[in-house]
């Protein structure tokens, strides 16, 4: 099964993840960013990596923006 999940539906932590690792920002300054650990980040991307079927962050970006699922205003 193909199914990607529309960027509006994630929560706000996982779109400000996307947000930042947009902007090519590392698990430790999304971390300081955001107030979690660079852990629980990395465990977030896990997550998205698996929603998204993709391997890496490149992979998650293109992912976003090949769907047209993102309008980022950040």
């Amino acid at each position: 099964m193909d199914f990607k999940v529309s960027f509006d539906k994630l929560d706000e932590l996982d779109k400000k993840i996307v947000a930042l690792t947009i902007q090519e920002k590392t698990n430790s300054e999304i971390a300081d960013l955001t107030g979690f650990s660079s852990g629980y980040i990395k465990k977030r991307l896990a997550f998205l990596f698996k929603k998204y079927n993709v391997k890496t962050k490149v992979g998650l970006v293109r992912e976003i923006f090949k769907f047209g699922f993102c309008n980022l205003s950040i």
